[in-house]
């Protein structure tokens, strides 16, 4: 049984008092996914756009590929750069035939950018993108603008991809 695992299976004010028939390792972590409602696997990959000025399902479209699925999120809330306002669910084998590849495309260079928010994301009703991947064990998530000469040009290309990798699904 995994830490985190046997955390689950717990009410949050019993984990302290049987911290004894879990490993000890990893505890500080496991709690605060069990407080978080997160446990994210290492090749867990956020993509999607969003937009504040909008009506309608497809405003906000985030998804989330993980241990080979691809899962959107429904809850459909404006992005706050956290892992705490998303709600998953589960596509089609078929949809994440269509976008299993995307992650190989991440452009390392943004894993140097200290920046969690690049340009001026939905500033001006333009929309922005958003990208989260797990970095040393740890969810980073970029909130990054839409409109090219707002951003580095080591992310123009990219930004292409999440738009028409979106649109696929």
């Amino acid at each position: 049984m995994t830490l985190v695992t046997c955390f689950k299976t717990m009410d949050f004010q019993s984990i302290e008092f049987y911290f004894s028939s879990c490993a000890k390792e990893g505890v500080e972590e496991a709690v605060k996914e069990v407080e978080m409602g997160i446990t994210l696997a290492d090749d867990t990959f956020i993509f999607g756009h969003y937009f504040g000025e909008c009506g309608g399902e497809r405003c906000i479209e985030i998804f989330k590929i993980e241990d080979g699925k691809v899962y959107e999120d429904t809850a459909d809330l404006y992005p706050d750069g956290t892992a705490n306002n998303f709600t998953w669910s589960l596509l089609s084998d078929e949809k994440f035939q269509l976008v299993k590849n995307f992650p190989s495309f991440f452009p390392d260079e943004l894993l140097d950018d200290s920046f969690a928010v690049i340009g001026q994301p939905d500033a001006g009703d333009w929309g922005g993108y958003i990208i989260g991947k797990i970095d040393n064990e740890e969810l980073r998530i970029w909130l990054i603008d839409t409109i090219d000469s707002n951003i580095p040009e080591y992310l123009h290309t990219f930004n292409d991809m999440i738009a028409f990798t979106t649109s696929l699904l």
